[in-house]
């Protein structure tokens, strides 16, 4: 089957070694520069550029570059990528060094990133074990409780330190935010976007204060992306006995172009049949939540910008697939680790129940969370492979 074409900012092509592109997902497989097509094996079918090699002694001083590999055929999938200029010489070619490149490749290519929220080192390590096993990117979010219990400036320099060692994009959000202030504070710490969440207010005071918030914390952090949200999906990432009623409260397209339009986030979060929290019954399988994909589409079609999924544990994995396919580009999932964060304590305790050294207890809470990510990467990033230059 013969090539596409791939698609990107650079006028140079790029190849992937076969090894990028094997069964399942690759781990820390070498990205190759040329300046050849992708044929139709994956193989090369250029010589590796040369400055490439030169410039192999200083690749640690260098920003990190990722692909995104995608098709049903991993023999002759095609590669979508943000370029880094250090390689290629062209002031035109990009690295994904932020959210907001990493959006516009998951717009592109059709994956959602994956935001799981931490509360404890046990879920950070869970999560970033997680995203490196698959090589997908991630973003950590912590709502202003999250951050009050583990310090808003302390998993700041904690986030960051992994992104900076280990060269990954796990990105970090400020989630829930109610007011200017805690945002501020976010801003300051170098959060990489925020969640500021007056959807509990009346459509024109949220749209007023949204307004405002964007402009400050733009002020502060120009680069930081601001998301707004409108409808309501209930409160809560716990487990309640009853469902409530929140047809009334869903977001219609005219509602989201306005608010677009009046704030200027960079992205929204709708209510579309999405919940905070699981009922009893999904956390013992039995039931589901499930989503208005037409409303979605409608305002995707509407607004033109990024969308978020709040509530996303319990979803059908279908409805997933198709809120994705229709605009989704970032989903959120809560309650599910926090589901499995318990299990694995306890299992951790009954294992061992004379033990009280805190590290020898909690790595089965670490591996209980950590294959609950690796689930939700693998559905949200669907045929998507991420592949990071050695």
């Amino acid at each position: 089957m013969p090539s596409a074409p791939l698609r990107s900012h650079a006028t140079e092509s790029i190849s992937l070694a076969p090894k990028c592109l094997s069964g399942g997902y690759p781990r820390y497989a070498r990205l190759v520069y040329c300046y050849g097509q992708l044929s139709s094996s994956g193989c090369l079918n250029n010589e590796e550029n040369e400055e490439n090699e030169e410039n192999e002694e200083n690749e640690e001083s260098k920003p990190t570059s990722y692909v995104c590999v995608r098709g049903t055929n991993r023999g002759s999938n095609l590669a979508r990528a943000l370029y880094s200029p250090q390689h290629l010489g062209r002031e035109d070619l990009r690295v994904m060094h932020s959210l907001r490149d990493l959006l516009k490749e998951s717009q592109e290519t059709g994956f959602a990133v994956g935001h799981f929220n931490i509360s404890d080192l046990v879920l950070l390590k869970a999560v970033f074990a997680a995203a490196r096993e698959l090589n997908a990117p991630v973003l950590v979010g912590l709502s202003e409780g999250e951050r009050e219990f583990v310090g808003t400036r302390q998993i700041a320099a904690f986030v960051r330190s992994l992104r900076e060692e280990f060269g990954f994009p796990i990105f970090l959000n400020a989630d829930h935010t109610h007011s200017l202030a805690k945002g501020v504070e976010a801003a300051k710490a170098g959060f990489d976007s925020i969640v500021f969440d007056l959807s509990a207010l009346p459509f024109e005071e949220n749209v007023g204060q949204t307004k405002q918030a964007v402009e400050v914390l733009k002020a502060i952090n120009p680069s930081m992306l601001v998301e707004g949200e409108i409808g309501d999906i209930g409160t809560g990432s716990e487990i309640h006995e009853s469902s409530p009623d929140l047809k009334k409260g869903l977001s219609t397209p005219e509602e989201a172009r306005q608010f677009i339009e009046s704030t200027g986030v960079d992205i929204l979060a709708p209510a579309v049949g999405n919940m905070h929290g699981m009922l009893r019954s999904m956390v013992q399988g039995e039931t589901k939540k499930h989503l208005d994909i037409e409303r979605i589409a409608a305002i995707k079609q509407a607004t033109q910008v990024f969308l978020t999924l709040h509530g996303g544990s319990g979803t059908d994995d279908e409805d997933f697939r198709k809120a994705i396919a229709a605009g989704i580009n970032i989903v959120h999932i809560n309650t599910e680790l926090r589901v499995a964060w318990r299990h694995g304590s306890e299992q951790g305790l009954a294992q061992q129940p004379n033990e009280v050294v805190p590290y020898k207890i909690l790595p089965t809470a670490v591996d209980s969370v950590r294959q609950v990510v690796v689930s939700r990467l693998r559905l949200f990033t669907g045929e998507a492979h991420f592949t990071q230059r050695a």
